[in-house]
Formats: structure tokens, sequence, C-alpha cells
């Protein structure tokens, strides 16, 4: 786990680890999406199964060669302690700092689109429809087979 401290802006943790396998993967990031449930005040949690093609990127991500990534983001220090436990079978990774502030912008983004809004926000793509993701945190679609 990595913290990433945006005064103001919070207190971040970043769970990061990756699968040898896509279904494994996908599999992972089903079952933390599920128990990682959301009540009132718990907006700054997120699940995201990357893409393992760094190249996509706007930088760098850290993500192990050939691995498959699965990224949880929470401002909550006991959401990110149960992620680790609930991602245990998987193999952790670093991020790269450009990389951990571009997914903490994208879930700060994904917060600000949906405030107000009661309930989880899932987002699915078709497994060969990819977006990268830009240090701002905005996501860029890409056409289908290219992501």
């Amino acid at each position: 786990m990595i913290e990433r401290d945006f005064g103001e802006g919070g207190h971040w943790y970043i769970v990061a680890v990756s699968y040898p396998t896509a279904l494994q993967a996908k599999n992972a990031w089903m079952h933390a999406e599920s128990k990682l449930t959301r009540k009132a005040g718990d907006e700054g949690v997120g699940v995201t199964r990357l893409a393992p093609n760094p190249a996509l990127n706007t930088s760098a991500t850290g993500v192990p060669s050939g691995r498959h990534p699965v990224v949880v983001v929470t401002l909550d220090l006991a959401t990110a302690q149960k992620a680790q436990r609930l991602l245990h079978d998987g193999e952790p990774w670093t991020p790269e700092p450009d990389f951990a502030d571009a997914l903490i912008y994208r879930r700060v983004r994904v917060m600000a689109e949906h405030e107000g809004e009661t309930g989880r926000v899932v987002i699915r793509r078709g497994e060969g429809a990819g977006a990268s993701i830009g240090r701002d945190g905005v996501l860029h679609e890409h056409d289908p087979g290219q992501g």
C-alpha cells in the first residue's frame, strides 16, 4: 500500500496488485468491488482493473510487464487495509508517483461527477475496449481492440 498526501485534498491510500491472467484480475476486481461496500461518507473508494498496456498511458505506470493490475484508491485507511486482505492473492506492485496521482485525480473526478447521488458507480468496458488515463485523471477512450 502506498500513501499520498494532498494536504487539504486528503490523505489517499492506494492498494495495487497484479495477476498473471486477465481472468484472475477480473475475478479479483469483481470480488473486491462487491465486498468494499459503500456507506454514506465512503465516496472516496474506487476499484479499478487496468489493462496491461502501459504504452497507452501518458506516463509510466509501474505495472510489472505482462501482469494484469487491480487498484484500489481510497481516503480511508481501514478500507485500504480491507482491500489488501481481499486482494491478498495478487502480487503487490508500486505505482509510479505520476500514475498514482493520476489514479487519485481520476477518483476525485468520478466523485465530483456523481456528487449527491447514492449507490455505486460501476464502469465496465468490454474486454477489447479500454481507455488510457492522463496525468490529470481524464480517461481517453480508444477504438475497440486498441485498449
